[in-house]
């Protein structure tokens, strides 16, 4: 799939920009008891929503600086950004779709998983979606094609930068959704 480089960064942006906003009205002024509590026991609070959140940040923000450092080729910017077959495939499974999403279990990489919520989760967080909007800013001048990143499942399966950028962007859009749901019904 060809996406036109500059719905590519729109899209992305817009999604990663609401997604500040609605931590900064939302989320930010909630006490730690309000951010951990829970609609019912089975389902995650906002808290570990965001933490959810932050963990993979943590794994897949590192991740693609380390791809853009280590880049050496063509610095010309795309006008198109071709997606891969496997980055595509994610992204697709992660986006938001307004006539429902596919509940999906959380896949078990230790990496990955947490115990508790950090005491500053919000923060954590807001710091991690400005990352993404500068990562964004850095692909501008790269052949996105051309930079691999790992992905957390696997180290035989890396995917553009473009694609990581899509499904982790993606990502932490359906799980704010997840969050606001949870707010809404508590609050």
């Amino acid at each position: 799939m060809r996406i036109p480089i500059k719905d590519f960064y729109t899209e992305l942006a817009t999604i990663t920009n609401t997604n500040i906003d609605i931590v900064n009205s939302k989320y930010v002024n909630l006490s730690r008891e309000e951010l951990l509590k829970k609609p019912s026991p089975e389902k995650w609070s906002i808290g570990e929503c965001l933490q959810h959140l932050v963990k993979y940040g943590d794994f897949y923000l590192t991740a693609m600086e380390e791809s853009i450092v280590k880049y050496s080729g063509n610095h010309t910017p795309n006008t198109y950004f071709k997606t891969g077959y496997f980055g595509n495939k994610f992204a697709n499974m992660l986006r938001y779709k307004k006539t429902g999403m596919k509940t999906m279990k959380s896949p078990k990489i230790e990496s990955l998983s947490f115990v508790e919520v950090d005491n500053n989760i919000i923060n954590i967080f807001l710091e991690q979606q400005q990352q993404h909007l500068s990562i964004l800013n850095k692909t501008k001048s790269l052949k996105m094609e051309k930079v691999k990143v790992p992905i957390a499942l696997t180290n035989t399966i890396k995917t553009k930068i473009g694609d990581t950028l899509r499904f982790s962007i993606y990502h932490n859009q359906r799980h704010i959704i997840q969050a606001e749901k949870v707010f809404n019904q508590l609050f």
